[in-house]
């Protein structure tokens, strides 16, 4: 659950000395109640009052994101390379952990534009006239949801959602599954391919909500469905939980 997420990036606190920064995104509805006098409280955000780091001016584009960071008074423009609004909040936090550490805004603020995705964390990756976006290395349905946001600000003749099972949600699976089915019709993904027993309620969501939807539980049958299916300018979205595997279908599919 989101309320045993808390308590679990709390733990931090107990290695702490007393009045070392604690840094913490204020736009989070449980994280930004959180208070307590030990800590140096850093908050940072985009809505919430009382912000040490506010970001301003946001704007959303296929090859990135910029905005302001306002900070003590002033503003330092930022270009983040990478898919999503939801990016501009990881900016904010590792903003707010230069600066804590005495690294100057203006350096802070520049170095954003040299971040590079790794591994399957959000990269896009572009083969054959497709856009790949590899973003299998874990997920959860409020990840989910920011990445297939992500997937629609790519300027694509199709947006093609590749979504596996999210794994350690407990009683909330059936209820997280169907979610991102209707996440992904509300925000108009084109089709829906779906990995895994647990995705096969994500599917039944996405076809109710008016998607187009397939489910596969075996890789190689859903590798071979998308290679047969994608088209230069399509762009794809792969999403699941890191126990998936999905990088398999990614190489089967890369695989000439």
């Amino acid at each position: 659950s989101r309320e045993n997420i808390l308590k679990a990036k709390l733990e931090i606190t107990e290695g702490m000395k007393a009045g070392s920064p604690l840094i913490i995104n204020a736009d989070n509805d449980l994280l930004g109640t959180y208070a307590d006098p030990g800590f140096e409280i850093v908050r940072f955000g985009i809505d919430a009052d009382g912000l040490t780091v506010r970001a301003d001016n946001i704007t959303t584009g296929g090859d990135g994101v910029r905005a302001d960071f306002i900070y003590g008074g002033s503003s330092y423009p930022v270009f983040i390379p990478a898919i999503g609004r939801h990016y501009v909040y990881d900016a904010l936090a590792a903003f707010c952990a230069g600066v804590v550490n005495g690294v100057s805004p203006e350096d802070a603020a520049a170095a954003l534009a040299d971040y590079v995705p790794s591994g399957m964390r959000g990269r896009v990756v572009k083969r054959g006239g497709v856009t790949f976006v590899e973003d299998c290395y874990n997920s959860n349905p409020d990840s989910a949801e920011a990445s297939l946001k992500a997937l629609m600000l790519i300027p694509a003749l199709r947006h093609i959602a590749v979504l596996g099972d999210m794994l350690e949600l407990g009683d909330y699976s059936e209820t997280g599954h169907r979610a991102n089915g209707r996440t992904a019709a509300r925000v108009g993904a084109d089709e829906v391919y779906t990995y895994g027993e647990r995705s096969r309620s994500t599917a039944d969501e996405a076809r109710k909500n008016g998607a187009s939807a397939f489910e596969f539980e075996d890789q190689a049958a859903l590798a071979a469905a998308l290679k047969a299916d994608l088209k230069p300018g399509d762009a794809v979205l792969f999403k699941a939980s890191r126990g998936m595997k999905l990088e398999n279908v990614i190489g089967m599919i890369y695989d000439e």
